[in-house]
């Protein structure tokens, strides 16, 4: 009898040993896996470990007789290869988890890069040299939450200064009572002492914000107006709304502004855009605005001249004692121009200046830019120039073969008249450096881009090919931003797969059959071979 009872007990044992053993390879396997994958629970997936240790400790000793058998025989030996890859391979990809985590780097496939923040905004957060918060006031149901949280992700690993946290109004109160929010839908930046708040879910708005939070102050590009420029409000072809997005997205301050109602350029204009005026600077008792401009430029100033084939005079003559020759007709080049039009021109890389800030980024990328009734604007000649303490640039030049057309009438159909043409190359661009002026020792030297077409950056073509990069090159350069030249902000282009639907049904039919099918195929055969 005692020993029946011994019998049963040392089975009953045995069979605890086996589920423990059992229990434990399930407990370490899924706690493995579940710290490689879910960075949120390891705390509960070592503990999880940790009880399949002890299970399997236990296990192998309440069972150690039957283990024995078990190994001793060939599908006990196969059994333990099995588990022993089993864990093998849930220890190698935890590993590899930890050391990806620790040394993380991604790659972001897309065209556009839509997926990384702009070159300006690594900037910034690099730079970052106190800490700032960001929350975000979402209710679970609010679709935009997701979004911002993606958003914010990426501003937090590239700084260890920024952290983020998504916040549900409803269920803590007493901190959207801390940054007095009322609504749903608000992402606050807060620093030591100051705090931003925003609506908008986008790039350019959280580091607008984040550089505000942190005191810096953003620089403003100022559009005159009052003299027949191109609108930045328009949306219309020949308006320039889209310059002014291109501005905002990285990070200036847009505005327009007249000399009737300001009487001077505004303090906090860091550069000045004269948008293709077609009427001349006004003189009238108690305003000049040549003047105006004068003075600004004389205190260091910085403006961004777009002409055209018929700026007015006054424009010209104010160019000229900046060094620059402008105007005098339109350009044709029959060598290089936007078909099927000879009176637009276009710049290949190899025609501009090579080591100039504004251009040499675009020989790098290799861009084109083209320009609608071009007028030329070059350096004074050196004897004109001799003594001056300006330094001109010709930034981008025609081909040989073009000329400067000053008999209008023959646009339609353009000859070269060499009475009163002038043969190329010719310079359509320039760039002057300045010193300050002694009447205002506290200020810096100035800087003038004068481009002789303002149709390049309307709507209609600042997104064609180089347009964008020449305008935008050229307000970094002037606002003193040359690290931001060459780099532009990325824009969300949705990319959308249009199939047809005979390859939609393929897609269908392969994915929920022909591959299913094909695994139970193999595992047949694998079958029949081993029966």
């Amino acid at each position: 009898m005692r020993e029946r009872l011994s019998l049963r007990g040392e089975r009953v044992s045995e069979d605890i040993g086996i589920a423990l053993l059992v229990v434990g390879a399930v407990a370490v396997i899924s706690g493995a896996l579940l710290y490689a994958i879910v960075a949120e629970l390891r705390v509960w997936a070592l503990v999880l470990v940790g009880v399949g240790a002890i299970s399997l400790l236990v296990g192998a000793y309440l069972s150690r007789e039957q283990v024995v058998r078990i190994m001793s025989t060939r599908q006990g030996r196969y059994g333990v290869n099995t588990l022993v890859m089993i864990v093998a391979f849930t220890v190698i990809l935890a590993l590899v988890n930890i050391v990806s985590a620790a040394a993380n780097a991604r790659v972001d496939l897309t065209a556009n890069q839509g997926f990384t923040l702009a070159t300006q905004t690594q900037e910034v957060l690099r730079n970052l040299d106190q800490p700032v918060e960001a929350y975000g006031f979402f209710t679970p149901d609010d679709e935009a939450a997701a979004a911002t949280e993606q958003l914010l992700r990426e501003y937090d690993l590239l700084s260890g200064n920024f952290t983020y946290e998504i916040v549900d109004p409803e269920t803590d109160p007493a901190k959207a009572s801390r940054f007095n929010i009322d609504q749903n839908g608000v992402v606050v930046f807060a620093s030591r002492d100051r705090v931003t708040q925003t609506r908008q879910i986008s790039e350019q708005e959280f580091t607008s914000n984040l550089l505000l939070a942190t005191g810096t102050q953003l620089r403003t590009v100022c559009f005159l107006t009052g003299h027949g420029e191109h609108s930045i409000l328009s949306t219309t072809d020949i308006g320039m709304s889209r310059a002014k997005e291109a501005m905002e997205r990285e990070l200036y301050v847009v505005r327009d502004f007249g000399f009737a109602s300001a009487g001077q350029v505004p303090d906090e204009c860091s550069v000045v855009i004269v948008a293709g005026p077609d009427r001349d600077l006004v003189e009238e008792e108690g305003r000049v605005d040549r003047d105006l401009l004068g003075n600004y430029l004389a205190r260091g100033g910085n403006v961004l001249f777009l002409l055209s084939e018929d700026t007015p005079d006054s424009w010209l003559e104010l160019l000229f004692l900046a060094g620059i020759a402008a105007g005098g007709g339109t350009i044709v080049d029959p060598a290089s121009y936007a078909q099927p039009d000879i009176t637009t021109p276009t710049i290949r890389a190899d025609a501009y200046l090579p080591d100039h800030p504004i251009t040499a980024p675009m020989i790098d990328r290799s861009l084109v830019t083209f320009f609608p009734l071009v007028t030329r604007v070059a350096p004074l000649p050196p004897e004109v120039m001799q003594g001056s303490a300006l330094t001109v640039y010709p930034l981008a030049f025609t081909t040989d073969r073009s000329w400067l057309e000053r008999d209008e009438s023959s646009l339609f159909e353009p000859r070269f008249d060499a009475d009163q043409d002038t043969r190329g190359p010719l310079s359509i661009a320039s760039a002057v450096e300045f010193p300050a002026d002694p009447r205002f020792p506290e200020d810096t030297a100035g800087r003038i881009v004068a481009i002789g077409n303002s149709a390049f950056a309307t709507n209609q073509f600042i997104n064609s090919v180089g347009n964008l990069d020449l305008m935008m090159n050229s307000v970094n350069w002037l606002a003193e931003q040359e690290g931001l030249i060459g780099v532009r902000a990325r824009l969300n282009v949705p990319r959308i797969l249009t199939l047809t639907q005979r390859q939609a049904n393929w897609i269908l039919y392969s994915s929920v059959g022909v591959f299913p099918a094909f695994m139970i195929l193999v595992a047949g055969w694998t079958w029949w071979r081993r029966r």
